[in-house]
């Protein structure tokens, strides 16, 4: 049985996405994000955190990668019930930049921290694919301030969190998969606040996002 909507203060949003080919394979690219209730009096809809979080947050994210990249869905779950299927919705947001792409593999990082000490209570974000005319010239290991602005767009908007159209604010929590017990009902959730999302200026590298091989 489901749990009841006042027991709910936690919602796992997945932002979901392909990179077209180029010259290889496609890309799936996944994006976990976890917010937290900071009232559970009124009644949650999943698709109203939807609409608020994508409006916001995937706005931003959307707004700072490559054309290659395609939205797909956001799917939703109530990671307090053990057995909460997750929802998706549909979206076709294409990345805002035009022209040439960097490799997939090549990604933006946005480190997110907590008051609390511990890899538990730290977190971040790999955001790509990246283009190239995000970097120049002699600092090409770094991107530039154009794209920088819209990195710390990214970084502002997920650190502020949203409110969806009940009312109810969500604000950006690491939720600690190893502390916490999410496998059956009742649950115990182990997550605390992120209180800075900063972004790193050295063009990042994701092992697991290289395309397949051509030979």
């Amino acid at each position: 049985m489901p749990i009841p909507s006042t027991s709910i203060d936690v919602v796992e949003v997945q932002m979901r996405g392909t990179v077209s080919a180029a010259g290889s394979s496609a890309k799936n690219i996944d994006s976990v994000f976890h917010f937290r209730r900071t009232a559970t009096v009124l009644a949650v809809s999943k698709t109203q955190v939807e609409t608020a979080f994508d409006g916001s947050i995937g706005a931003a994210v959307i707004a700072a990668l490559n054309n290659r990249y395609t939205q797909t869905q956001n799917t939703i779950r109530w990671v307090n019930d053990a057995v909460d299927q997750a929802v998706g919705v549909p979206r076709a947001g294409v990345g805002a930049i035009a022209g040439d792409s960097m490799p997939v593999s090549a990604s933006a990082y946005l480190n997110m921290v907590t008051g609390l000490r511990g890899r538990s209570f730290k977190g971040g974000k790999h955001f790509g694919p990246m283009s190239e005319s995000d970097t120049t010239g002699a600092t090409s290991d770094l991107f530039n301030a154009a794209c920088l602005v819209r990195l710390n767009t990214v970084a502002a908007a997920i650190l502020a969190g949203f409110t969806d159209a009940a009312g109810n604010v969500w604000v950006p929590s690491i939720l600690s998969r190893k502390t916490s017990q999410m496998n059956v009902n009742p649950t115990s959730l182990i997550y605390n606040d992120v209180t800075l999302v900063s972004v790193n200026k050295r063009v990042g590298w994701m092992r697991h996002r290289r395309v397949a091989s051509v030979y």
